[in-house]
């Protein structure tokens, strides 16, 4: 949790941003989040991105192009805030703009203003990451009857992005103006809707253990292989994160100690946005020589081929760049990429393709400049089925690709 605190005796200037962490159930003791992040000046009103990296503010700071500007920072590779950098004039005006509220979707940012033509004093804006340039477009007002002649701020939006809740000095019914700040809800209108979110839970452990697993996770658009957010697990092993529904995705595992981790999961169809998506992670220790003959074969479910042929898609392109980075950093392993096909067709086809694929998946790893007597091709055909070749489903589990990691 981020929250602003202000006169502290250890503050920086008049208020400052401090986080706690949720920790066996408490929260911790707060702590300044350091003069890296604030100034001597007002810093105020957080919101932080639903992977935790990103943290947007306002600020009175020198930099600003008016009163109070949008602030952005973000965690570096060692999970260090930068130094924050103001957002730009394309959010920012020379009046005051305040209010952030960046939501769960990672791109749809809603703040208030009083620097741009509108209803009254504050307003409320919000605006949408360009999916090209990934920068934030001109905000747009929310409009009337939500934006009165009075103030407007602090708004927040639920999680499917069907409804709003805001803080207004005057009524949004007939404009009676009152001395205090109530707040109110209404359904927000299909435009200035962020895109609807859910969350995603993830446990990582050791395969053999059970043990909690501390690992790093890159979650991609299987579509686009646009990351669209790294976490580290906690000391569970434990990782927790907002994401956007509608899409396909791949979770990426890692601890330099475990074969890397690869799986694909479907959010396309998402109806309960409360409940979240849960990933079950077993992580693969790299074998040594006692445990090899015990080691189980991994499946590669990122690894794609065109119909009835060995022609690997490009879609493949990241699977194999994690196979060759894990040989890269374990110069003592070497893998066996192992090609197995449904039932469809006859045994002696079925067995000719599984060999093809399993080397066409080999020889795109050695171009990747990892030796070839560090990798074994074989197919298994259709001999080793994991489900029923009796419907689709079952048939799409057969056709699979798997590696097993050996010590050489």
């Amino acid at each position: 949790m981020v929250f602003t605190a202000c006169d502290r005796r250890d503050a920086f200037g008049s208020c400052d941003l401090y986080y706690s962490m949720l920790m066996n159930g408490e929260w911790t003791m707060p702590v300044n989040m350091g003069h890296k992040v604030n100034s001597a000046a007002w810093d105020s009103q957080p919101t932080l991105s639903a992977d935790g990296r990103t943290l947007i503010f306002a600020s009175k700071r020198l930099g600003t192009l008016g009163g109070s500007d949008i602030f952005i920072t973000q965690k570096d590779e060692k999970d260090a805030w930068t130094i924050p950098v103001n957002i730009g004039p394309t959010i920012n005006t020379e009046g005051d703009d305040e209010s952030p509220f960046l939501h769960p979707d990672g791109v749809t940012l809603y703040l208030r203003s009083n620097g741009r033509p509108g209803m009254g004093k504050h307003d409320l804006y919000f605006s949408k990451k360009n999916d090209t340039t990934d920068l934030y477009q001109t905000p747009v007002n929310l409009g009337y009857p939500i934006n009165t002649y009075g103030d407007e701020g602090s708004l927040t939006v639920s999680l499917d992005g069907t409804m709003a809740y805001y803080a207004s000095d005057s009524h949004p019914s007939d404009a009676t103006k009152y001395n205090n700040l109530d707040i109110y809800s209404f359904e927000l209108y299909e435009d200035a809707r962020p895109k609807a979110t859910t969350f995603i839970k993830g446990q990582v452990t050791d395969a053999i253990t059970g043990k909690s697993v501390k690992a790093a996770i890159t979650i991609l658009d299987l579509k686009t292989k646009k990351v669209v957010f790294k976490i580290q697990t906690d000391e569970k092993g434990e990782f927790i994160s907002g994401i956007t529904v509608g899409k396909n995705y791949v979770c990426i595992a890692e601890n330099k100690l475990y074969t890397y981790h690869a799986e694909n999961f479907d959010l396309t169809d998402v109806k309960v946005f409360s409940k979240p998506y849960n990933l079950d992670i077993k992580l693969q220790p790299i074998p040594k020589k006692e445990t090899i003959e015990t080691t189980a074969p991994i499946i590669l479910q990122n690894i794609f081929f065109n119909t009835g042929s060995a022609d690997l898609l490009p879609e493949s392109s990241q699977e194999i760049a994690l196979i060759s980075n894990m040989m890269s950093e374990n110069k003592n392993i070497s893998i066996q990429i192992i090609g197995h096909t449904d039932d469809v067709g006859n045994d002696a086809d079925n067995q000719l393709l599984s060999e093809q694929r399993a080397k066409a998946v080999a020889t795109a790893i050695i171009a990747k400049g990892i030796s070839p007597a560090r990798i074994q091709s074989i197919g298994k055909g259709e001999t080793q089925p994991i489900a029923e070749n009796t419907s689709d489903e079952g048939r799409r589990k057969n056709r699979r690709t798997e590696m097993l990691v050996k010590i050489q």
